[in-house]
């Protein structure tokens, strides 16, 4: 079993350097391609998350809600209410910081990978930076499909956001 695991990546680590050495090779378009790939999602994910921040404030503000409401509950059965409520509430607010976080690493990771990918991109043949076009535009792939996996979680979080949406509404 733990032959077949270094095997398996040993052909990993050989398929991802024949990779790296076919993107090199490719034409300076590629790269521009991937230039505006990626600058487009740069650019889509600043937006995105101005309107989850927004989203932040709004969990944040639900949790100091309900913990008043809490506080001020008369009730069991409503208090009991409410701190079920409170569970949905925080799950929202970590949901929300996490896909934020996840956001600014990956958006700072790529765009240190997008101005490498400039510099590189039409490098003379032979140069130092033409060496490493090929490693470049593997990274800056990766970060488009990074982006893509980010806006899944996105997409999950949404879900989580319409859940305490229908919670501040009943309350």
């Amino acid at each position: 079993m733990h032959k077949d695991a270094v095997v398996s990546w040993g052909a990993r680590a050989v398929r991802g350097m024949a990779i790296g050495v076919l993107l090199g090779a490719a034409s300076p378009a590629l790269g521009q391609e991937l230039i505006g790939e990626l600058q487009a999602e740069v650019v889509n994910f600043e937006w995105t998350m101005q309107a989850i921040a927004n989203d932040a404030e709004l969990c944040d503000g639900l949790v100091s809600e309900l913990l008043e409401k809490i506080d001020r509950s008369a009730s069991v059965g409503e208090r009991k209410l409410y701190k079920d409520y409170l569970k949905t509430a925080r799950r929202c607010a970590a949901t929300t910081n996490q896909v934020i976080r996840d956001g600014v690493a990956l958006n700072r990771r790529c765009s240190s990978v997008l101005n490498d990918l400039r510099d590189v991109n039409d490098a003379p043949a032979g140069s130092n930076a033409a060496r490493r076009r090929g490693a470049v535009r593997k990274a800056a792939s990766g970060c488009v499909t990074g982006f893509g996996k980010w806006k899944a979680q996105v997409e999950d979080l949404k879900e989580v956001l319409n859940v305490a949406m229908d919670i501040m509404r009943s309350t």
